[in-house]
């Protein structure tokens, strides 16, 4: 997402840009609204340092943080047809089996990865690193809510839940608590 060559080869620099994403997350945040976003992962020219810059970028400004999707090479599009003549694979019949064969999660193997600049084993390690960083800050998240509700005039709330989220977040990170919260005014 944050870096201009991806942007532009995934058709939407002109319409989007870090300066542009940093302002829709803090006009989010002064105004009281949830802000997260959606995380493209893999492309053909993104190394280590683009994926670090992705995750700092939703560290710092997103309040919510979501598992970086795969990126995806369809039939017709340009990036298939770069692909075709520069690997001699067809990318966009490859992914289309594995996901048909898997209902829509595409495998991170040798065979499916476009990326010149990361092995699999790399994408499943900043996959996995966004999800420590996504149950963390979305159970954070969690305890804002609580504490801002819990202190509101006339509100009772599922002290249970608050445990949950709590023990959840620090025995067991991997772990993410969703919980319904009963608000009687």
């Amino acid at each position: 997402i944050l870096k201009k060559k991806i942007l532009k080869r995934i058709k939407n620099s002109q319409f989007i840009s870090v300066e542009k994403n940093k302002k829709a997350f803090e006009t989010c945040k002064k105004y009281g609204i949830l802000a997260t976003g959606g995380i493209m992962m893999g492309f053909p020219e993104e190394g280590h340092k683009e994926v670090m810059r992705t995750y700092n970028f939703f560290k710092k400004y997103s309040d919510l943080i979501n598992k970086p999707n795969l990126i995806m090479v369809f039939p017709g599009t340009a990036l298939q047809k770069e692909l075709l003549q520069s690997t001699g694979k067809d990318y966009a019949q490859i992914h289309l089996k594995e996901t048909k064969l898997r209902f829509g999660e595409m495998p991170i193997t040798e065979e499916t990865n476009i990326s010149q600049k990361l092995t699999p084993e790399d994408i499943k390690k900043y996959r996995e690193m966004f999800h420590k960083a996504r149950i963390i800050k979305n159970n954070m998240h969690h305890l804002k809510l609580f504490f801002k509700l819990f202190f509101s005039k006339g509100v009772i709330l599922n002290m249970y839940y608050l445990y949950n989220v709590f023990l959840s977040t620090i025995n067991n990170p991997k772990r993410e608590y969703v919980s319904e919260t009963i608000i009687i005014s």
